[in-house]
C-alpha cells in the first residue's frame, strides 16, 4: 500500500507541475498580447487625438506669426 501512495503522490506532483507550466505559458502569451494591444492603442490615440491637436496648434502658431 505504501508503494501505491508514493506512486500516486508522484503522479499528482507531475500533473501539478505540467498544469503550472501550461498556465505560465498561457499567461506569458496573454502578457505579450496585452503589450501588443497597448502599443496599438497608444499609436491609435496618437493618430486620432495628439497629432491633430499638434497640427492645430502649429497652424495657430503660424497664423499668429503672420498677423
Amino acid at each position: 500500500m505504501d508503494g501505491v501512495c508514493r506512486l500516486l503522490a508522484h503522479a499528482t506532483r507531475d500533473h501539478i507541475v505540467r498544469v503550472a507550466n501550461e498556465a505560465e505559458f498561457i499567461l506569458n502569451r496573454m502578457r505579450a498580447d496585452d503589450v501588443q494591444k497597448h502599443a496599438e492603442f497608444e499609436a491609435s490615440c496618437w493618430e486620432d487625438f495628439c497629432f491633430p491637436v499638434l497640427v492645430d496648434e502649429l497652424v495657430l502658431f503660424w497664423y499668429m506669426g503672420a498677423i
